[in-house]
C-alpha cells in the first residue's frame, strides 16, 4: 500500500467526527453515505487499526447506515480474498 494511500485513509479518520452532523434522514447525502458503505469493503479501510476504528465508529451513525453497510458486506463475502477474510473475521 503506497504511503499516500494511506494518508488519504487516515484523513478521513481524522474527520470522523463531521460525519455526527450529517442528517442521515435527508436524500442529499445519499452519495456520501454509499461512499461510507464502500468503505467497508475495502481492503485500506480493513487492514489498518485507525481505519478499522472507523468503520466501528461508522456503524453508530445510524440504524439505516447499519442496515446498508451489512447488506454491502453479505454481498461480498463470496467475493472475498481468502487472506482478507482470516485478518478481518479472526
Amino acid at each position: 500500500m503506497s504511503l499516500k494511500k494511506k494518508v488519504d485513509v487516515h484523513r478521513v479518520y481524522a474527520l470522523r467526527e463531521a460525519f455526527n452532523l450529517f442528517d442521515s434522514e435527508d436524500d442529499s447525502i445519499e452519495d456520501s453515505k454509499l461512499l461510507l458503505i464502500r468503505c467497508v469493503i475495502s481492503p485500506l479501510y480493513l487492514k489498518m487499526e485507525d481505519e478499522r476504528r472507523f468503520v466501528a465508529f461508522m456503524f453508530g451513525l445510524s440504524r439505516q447506515l447499519v442496515k446498508e453497510a451489512l447488506a454491502m458486506i453479505r454481498s461480498q463475502i463470496p467475493f472475498c480474498h481468502r487472506y482478507l477474510y482470516v485478518s478481518v473475521f479472526s
